[in-house]
């Protein structure tokens, strides 16, 4: 019975050992991401990098941030890329290393929305007109470069989409530039104290892939396994 145990024993052991040493030998990417780790968009996404990444021979991990701490991340070289960012972040940073992989992997419409339901907002020269208390997401380079310097400095940065939603209905700030995807998730899963209204599109953002610059070798091959799994124009964030 002893030696039975023990032979047991010896043959559990080996068989976890081979699999430890088979996991540790495989390489691993960590995304950083700002949407939300329960939304349908996080979990395609996560899915389709999982499959890009494990045809390059890597295991894949994305960890939800909030949208400033996920760039930074990335840039800083925490994390090995950035899962979804607008096409003009770079021109707008040019500071970062990061470097694009140029495929949309995902679109949605930035929009305003406003607790008052007269207001419009449908030009840039409205938006930063002073005349409204504007919040916007922080770390969110092509919602900054809409706005004029002086509106950057009242404008107010908000950490994540549901303080601005609730600073929104709760009448903190008078308007609120988010993506429609974002607004739609949140209306769904919390309720509100009041009710908050469309006030306006400015324009549909295409967002990218950004990696990190010591993984420069992989973008040739992740640029074609992304293509291979993503539509033309990306998933849809509605």
């Amino acid at each position: 019975m002893f030696i039975t145990r023990s032979l047991r024993w010896w043959l559990a052991s080996l068989v976890l050992a081979y699999m430890a040493g088979g996991h540790a030998g495989t390489p691993r990417i960590t995304f950083s991401c700002w949407l939300p780790p329960h939304s349908a968009h996080f979990i395609k996404l996560d899915a389709i990098y999982r499959e890009a990444f494990a045809a390059l021979g890597y295991d894949f991990v994305m960890q939800h941030r909030p949208t400033l701490r996920s760039i930074q991340d990335a840039n800083h070289g925490v994390s090995d890329g950035e899962c979804a960012r607008d096409f003009h972040y770079l021109a707008s940073a040019p500071e970062s290393p990061l470097i694009r992989v140029n495929v949309v992997v995902a679109s949605a419409d930035l929009q305003i929305w406003s607790y008052q339901p007269d207001v419009r907002i449908d030009n840039l020269s409205e938006l930063n007109s002073g005349k409204y208390r504007l919040g916007y997401m922080q770390g969110s380079a092509a919602t900054k470069s809409l706005l004029t310097p002086e509106r950057q400095r009242d404008a107010q940065g908000l950490v994540t989409s549901e303080i601005g939603i609730k600073m929104l209905s709760a009448g903190r700030i008078d308007a609120l530039i988010i993506s429609e995807a974002s607004v739609k998730r949140i209306l769904a899963e919390m309720p509100l104290p009041n009710p908050i209204y469309h006030a306006g599109t400015l324009f549909r953002q295409s967002a990218y892939v950004h990696l990190h610059p010591r993984h420069r070798q992989l973008v040739p091959a992740l640029t074609r396994e992304l293509r291979q799994r993503i539509p033309e124009g990306g998933i849809s964030l509605e």
